[in-house]
Order: structure tokens, then sequence, then C-alpha cells
């Protein structure tokens, strides 16, 4: 009897466990024509993506921490303009010719390593060039091509599955990924407009849409968080727009300094009788990304404070990336008559800077003849979301329309069975008030659907074949 009944409990055992890992193949992810039809739709809006002349970033990048968000105009050269959020701190960005540059308050410099308090002032005044890992937090400043590269990358092709939804009141089309989503204008040609959570990469660790700032700054790497992203395309008026706005900001970057380019300093004072004092330091300068040629162009700012005065110098010197800077700047105080010798207390503070290398006339070409080429891929662009939709051909017209109608006898044509009842009822249903859309229809016959007319409902396709 004691056999008998371990026999009995392993059979059972053994045919929980068959039925449970039965179950589960069954009810693991979209099915392939669904996978086949979601691919084929995020792959065609991320060619369009990829060829755009520009793109507005608006919200939290996906992979980004809290508190952290982007307003940002991107080329497709890379050239870009706008305001990042990290924490309570708003930033303007400028990046042209491959280099990106900030203009934040003193206190954002205090809190990434600007301890002098005089420096920190001084960046606050100005553009400051930053490297691409000087900043812990910031976010990548992709183009269109590369945000398209990177969406390719990161999805999960075997998890893409379409369904409708809305963004800010408008239908749309949006691609599941597995761990993030891809929404798409309903209507052809299909554009990226929004990016949603953090996704997978090909090594199938969590990436992030993360920029970074100068090591010599960088704190810990915030903790990756879903965000949502919003992505649309400026038309004509709103990239001549773009392109003057960075062309006005590129004259300001005459006096923007590199915050790249560190110093050892070892300053020195040294007062004469009469009162003129003297500054010097020997600056051990360090460069950034990199740099092993060119020049370096340095300025010694110094401030001196005695009887009530406070004077200041300067002094700048050009060098070789990596070598030592000597400076020296002086300044003459105006010392009350005496009968006798007096000794004089003299506090000073120096500090030193390097100029941006920034070759502004040539930026500023390369900026004019992108936005003549920016402003013709425009206006040859088709636009899903404003221009009115263009008459689709009869044939399209006549298939749309059947498959919306006579949806029935063509998936027992197709299936060679009919469709089941409850499928039926809700497509009836949908029909009747004419909402029904091509996303509404089993796979095998959406397959079979035309393109220009994908996600229009049946109400709308009826107007627009009149």
């Amino acid at each position: 009897m004691t056999t008998t009944r371990i026999r009995g409990i392993a059979l059972l055992l053994t045919v929980l466990v068959a039925a449970l890992g039965l179950t589960g193949c069954l009810g693991s992810g979209p099915d392939k024509q669904e996978r086949a039809r979601a691919n084929t739709m995020l792959s065609s809006a991320l060619s369009e993506l990829a060829g755009t002349p520009a793109v507005h970033y608006r919200g939290t990048p996906p992979g980004s921490a809290a508190g952290t968000a982007v307003d940002m105009h991107v080329t497709s050269s890379g050239a870009s303009l706008g305001t990042v959020q990290l924490g309570g701190t708003h930033l303007r960005v400028l990046a042209v010719d491959g280099k990106r540059f900030v203009l934040a308050d003193a206190a954002f410099w205090n809190r990434h390593g600007v301890v002098q308090p005089s420096l920190a002032r001084a960046y606050a005044r100005r553009w400051v060039q930053i490297g691409r890992r000087s900043i812990a937090g910031f976010p990548e400043l992709r183009t269109p091509a590369q945000l398209a590269a990177w969406v390719r990358k990161t999805a999960d092709p075997d998890a893409a599955q379409a369904s409708e939804a809305t963004v800010h009141g408008v239908r749309v089309t949006r691609i599941d990924l597995g761990d993030g989503a891809v929404y798409l204008s309903a209507a052809s040609p299909r554009r990226v407009i929004r990016l949603q959570g953090p996704q997978k990469p090909a090594g199938g660790a969590r990436t992030a849409m993360v920029l970074a700032l100068p090591v010599a700054m960088a704190a810990s790497p915030p903790a990756p968080g879903s965000g949502v992203m919003d992505i649309s395309e400026p038309d004509a008026e709103q990239s001549d727009a773009l392109f003057d706005d960075m062309k006005q900001q590129v004259d300001k970057l005459d006096n923007a300094v590199d915050s790249q380019v560190r110093f050892t300093n070892a300053p020195a004072f040294s007062c004469a009788q009469g009162g003129r004092c003297t500054a010097s330091t020997s600056a051990n300068i360090v460069t950034g990304e990199g740099q092993a040629s060119g020049t370096v162009h340095v300025t010694l700012n110094a401030s001196m404070t005695a009887l009530g005065q406070t004077l200041q110098c300067s002094a700048v010197s050009t060098v070789a990336p990596n070598a030592t800077a000597r400076l020296s700047c002086g300044a003459s105080f105006q010392l009350p008559r005496v009968s006798a010798p007096v000794t004089v207390p003299v506090v000073g503070r120096l500090y030193t800077t390097a100029k941006a290398n920034i070759a502004i006339p040539k930026i500023k070409k390369a900026l004019v003849r992108e936005q003549g080429r920016n402003q013709r891929a425009v206006q040859r662009r088709p636009n899903a979301a404003d221009a009115p939709p263009k008459k689709p051909s009869k044939k399209a017209c006549s298939t749309a329309i059947k498959l919306l109608t006579d949806y029935a006898r063509v998936y027992e044509k197709v299936k060679k069975r009919p469709m089941p009842r409850k499928v039926e009822e809700q497509l009836d249903a949908k029909r009747e008030a004419g909402t029904i859309t091509s996303n509404d229809l089993p796979g095998s016959i959406q397959r079979n659907f035309p393109g220009e007319l994908e996600g229009y409902t049946l109400d709308e396709i009826r107007a627009l074949c009149k």
C-alpha cells in the first residue's frame, strides 16, 4: 500500500508540473503575427526619425533619476539648445562643433566641485564648456539618427506588441517593448512621438538615456528610473528661430571658460614699500577630453584687500596643453602718510581659468549652412500631424472598407474556420459606431490592410475616400 501511494503522488505531481509548464507556454507574449506587425510599424517610424532634420525633446529621458527633465532642440548634426533640470536646478545648455556648454548659477558650481566662491561666481557669469563625463546625471543629447539607433538597440523585438493609446488627447499607436514603450503617430508616415521607461539593450542590462559631466566634478550617478519623454519635429518657422537663437548664443562664447582644463596652483603674494603688491602663480595645467595639441589660454585673476581697499588684477598667458603657466599681476594701494614704518596686513586671493578654444566664425558659418539644409528638408518632409492627408487610392479605399466591414467573411476565408463569436461581437459594436480601426482586426487580416489608412476609423476612411 505504501508503494502504491507514493507512486500515485509522484504521478499526480508530474501531471501538475506538465500542465503548469504548458499553461505558461501558451500565455507568453504576443503571437508571431502581432510581433511582426508591431516591429514593422516601429522600424518604419525609426527610419522616419533617423531622417528628421531636428527634434524637440520634452520630459524625462528613459532611465533618468527622479527630478531630471529636458526641454531641448537637437539637430541632425548634434547642434543643441535648451534647458536641462537636474534636481531643483535649471541649466541652459548649448552644444555646437562637438562641444558642450552650460549656463548655471554659482550655487550649482559649488555643488559640483568648484569650492572657491570667486571662481564659482566667475563660472556663473558665462558659458562654461564641459566634458561628456563632467556632471553626473546629465542626459545624453542624441541626434535623431542616434536616438533611432539607440531604440533599435535597446528594444526587445520578441516583446513588441501594438495597441491604441492617446497622447495629449490625440489617438496614437503604442508599441510595448517589454521594459518600455514607444508611441507612434496613428497616421502614415508614422512618427515617434514619445518614449517611455527604461529599455533592455542587447546585453540584457538596463540602460539609460544619460549625459555625463567633468570627471573632477562628477558625483555618483543617479539610480535609473522610469520616465516619459515627448518628441516632436519643429516646423519651418520654429527651425529658423532655433538656428537664430543658437547663433546669438555662439557670439557669447567669446568669454566662455573651459572647465575641463584643471590647474594645480602654487600661489604667491608679495608687497613692497610704497604699496605695490604682486600676485603670482605657477599653474600646472591638465587638459581634458584627450586634448594634446593646440594652445591653452590661461587667465590669472587676483584680488588683494588692505586698509579697506580691494584691488583686482589679471594676467593672460598662452601655453601648450599639459604644460606649466607662470603668471603674475600687480596693483598699488593708496597708503596713508606715517612718521614711522608700519606693517599693513594684506589678504590676497587668486584663481585661474582657461578660455574655451572656440572658432566662433567657423561655427556660425556651419550653423548657417545647416540652417539652409534644415529648412529645405523641413519643407520636403510630409507632416503627419499637421498636413491634410492625401486622398488615398481607390484600391486602398475599397480594401480598407471591406476589411473593416466584412471581417468575419475575410477571417473565415483566411483561417479556414469561423471567427470566434466573442471577437465578432466586439468588432460588430465598433463597426456600428464607426470607430473600428485596423488596430482592432485580428493579425491575419491586419497584414493585408493598406498602410496609408492604418489607424484611421471607418468613418474617417469613408470621409477621406469620398
